[in-house]
């Protein structure tokens, strides 16, 4: 301890002296800083209050009615509008390019030649086919004039054998009436009968022969004309091959892709155009995965436009997933094909796929409200006269992309404003004024 150090004294015996007094002024000064941050903030919320009015137009308010049905789930998806019928045009044979007769882009009609091919191997070997088919037919058509033939003597032969066998049976008709009166011997008859029982035999072996013979006529003569049929057709098929030379429009409508050049070599099967029906358009969407089990034919869409929306439905669902999508092909109604929707155009749609498995239940359609309700748990409720609404407490339940299930507070058919809330202050009434004054 150094000599300047006072010795401090450690004893219990302040203990009881009493503590220092506080400085009232002090705290008399903080209440009063309190009180008036009490009367700016209730000057401010009487402010504010002021700002909010409890009525307000009904023309500026967004109104929906609570509804009951299923929850249905709507399917957003991307589609692009595309020609209602497309063909494309192919190389039938390998060939080369002799003639281009329309441009990309040109408008055609079914029929209307597009282009000229040309390919002399198979003109050379058509030709050479064609007269070999023809001398066959002609060998064909020579053995029928035969078989004719053959046919029109075993007739006269018949018709001989025949006419022999009537004049026998009148002769030993007459000498039979002559030998019973005396006038010719017994022996004249019976040359007559013997005459008579020849020519009927004649005439049953040319009966059988010609019933032979015609049956294997009429088979060769079938089996000739069958024949000939299928050279004919041959001929014709073979044509086919040099008409397929003159590339034709499939349908009516624009040449697109086309982009021939003269001498250019193709190959069978290379695409040459494609021709786009010149009337009418549908929509190809691209839809995720995993709504394939939900999406079926007949199945309703909205697109969505730039001044407003149309329907379509699904025509057709292609369910080969590429890329975790699948494919849809959608007709638009007659109303929407009126429109002036280019073809490559990128619309939004959604499907609407209302599931079997969806319960009856209420719910509201999503809007401006939905924010606000959510966080608050209450929505203003439309009176029935329509000249007030009120804060009501409501429970939300399930929700799909474009509606809210109500579990709660609401019954079916009530209004509720579906306009933003923040513009209202939470006041548990608004009025509503039905006119402009």
């Amino acid at each position: 301890m150094g000599a300047s150090e006072v010795p401090r004294i450690e004893s219990g015996s302040r203990m009881d002296e009493p503590l220092p007094r506080r400085n009232w002024a002090l705290r008399r000064k903080a209440a009063i800083q309190a009180i008036c941050a009490i009367a700016v903030l209730a000057a401010a919320s009487l402010l504010i209050g002021a700002r909010v009015t409890s009525t307000v137009e009904q023309k500026n308010l967004l109104i929906e009615t609570v509804q009951q049905g299923a929850l249905d789930s709507v399917i957003p998806a991307r589609a692009q509008v595309v020609p209602i019928r497309s063909e494309v045009v192919e190389a039938a044979d390998s060939a080369r390019v002799a003639q281009v007769l329309v441009k990309d882009g040109d408008l055609v009609e079914e029929g209307q030649p597009i282009a000229r091919l040309s390919n002399p191997g198979l003109e050379v070997e058509v030709q050479r086919y064609e007269a070999t088919a023809l001398e066959q037919i002609g060998a064909i058509r020579a053995s029928q004039i035969s078989l004719e033939r053959l046919r029109a003597d075993l007739e006269n032969s018949l018709a001989q054998a025949d006419h022999a066998a009537q004049k026998a049976r009148r002769e030993r008709a007459k000498l039979t009436s002559l030998e019973a009166e005396g006038f010719v011997s017994k022996q004249m008859l019976d040359d007559a009968v013997a005459e008579e029982r020849f020519a009927s035999s004649r005439l049953d072996l040319a009966r059988s022969q010609w019933a032979d013979a015609s049956k294997r006529l009429h088979e060769k003569t079938a089996q000739a004309d069958q024949q000939a049929a299928r050279l004919e057709q041959a001929i014709r098929t073979n044509h086919k091959l040099l008409d397929a030379l003159e590339i034709r429009a499939p349908l009516s409508g624009r040449v697109t892709g086309l982009n021939l050049l003269v001498g250019r070599q193709l190959q069978r099967g290379e695409r040459i155009a494609q021709v786009d029906a010149a009337a009418g358009v549908k929509l190809v969407a691209a839809i995720d995965q995993h709504y394939l089990p939900k999406v079926t034919q007949e199945q309703e869409v909205r697109v969505l436009l730039h001044d407003g929306q149309a329907r379509g439905r699904i025509t057709r669902v292609l369910p080969q997933v590429q890329q975790g999508r699948f494919q849809v092909e959608i007709e638009l109604d007659k109303a929407t094909q009126m429109r002036s929707l280019q073809r490559g155009q990128q619309l939004d749609i959604e499907v609407l796929a209302s599931l079997s498995e969806e319960r009856e239940t209420l719910f509201l359609e999503q809007g401006p409200f939905l924010a606000d309700a959510m966080q608050s748990g209450r929505v203003y409720r439309v009176s029935r006269d329509g000249s007030e609404a009120e804060l009501v407490p409501v429970t939300f339940g399930r929700r799909s992309t474009r509606r809210i299930e109500v579990l709660a507070g609401l019954t079916p058919g009530d209004r509720i404003i579906a306009s933003a809330y923040s513009q209202f202050g939470q006041r548990a009434t608004l009025h509503i004024r039905q006119g402009s004054d």
